[in-house]
């Protein structure tokens, strides 16, 4: 498990609050390249039956999103998304995400996807890819 700092204590505080109920945080690492995000879960977030996820970490990792200038601070995000709560598989699709974005793979801005990482998990999905 990753060391937890105080912005990830703020950012789940923070997530608590935009989600408005309690929460649970489970850890995803990978060992080869060794990359680690944690994945927080919010059942019945907005509503009953439906569970909001958002990483904590990846805001960690400069991501190729846009030029900034020299000296400037890049960028950082964390993802966040909601799902039936009879699918919880679908944090491994937002822990995947985060890993192929701080593996510097692809460009991240409004418009931009990254295909087939829904439809990995969920074959039958009418919206396979994750969408920014």
């Amino acid at each position: 498990m990753g060391e937890v700092t105080a912005n990830h204590k703020r950012i789940a505080q923070h997530l608590e609050r935009a989600f408005g109920r309690p929460f649970a945080v489970r850890d995803y690492s990978l060992d080869q390249p060794p990359l680690h995000v944690d994945v927080l879960s919010c059942p019945d977030a907005p509503v009953e039956g439906v569970t909001s996820y958002s990483t904590i970490g990846l805001f960690e990792t400069e991501l190729p999103i846009a030029p900034v200038a020299k000296g400037a601070l890049s960028p950082r995000i964390e993802l966040a998304g909601a799902c039936s709560s009879q699918h919880p598989e679908f944090a491994n699709v937002l822990a995947s995400c985060a890993f192929r974005m701080m593996r510097g793979a692809g460009a991240y801005h409004p418009g931009a996807l990254i295909e087939g990482f829904v439809a990995e998990y969920f074959p039958d999905s009418t919206v396979p890819h994750v969408f920014f």
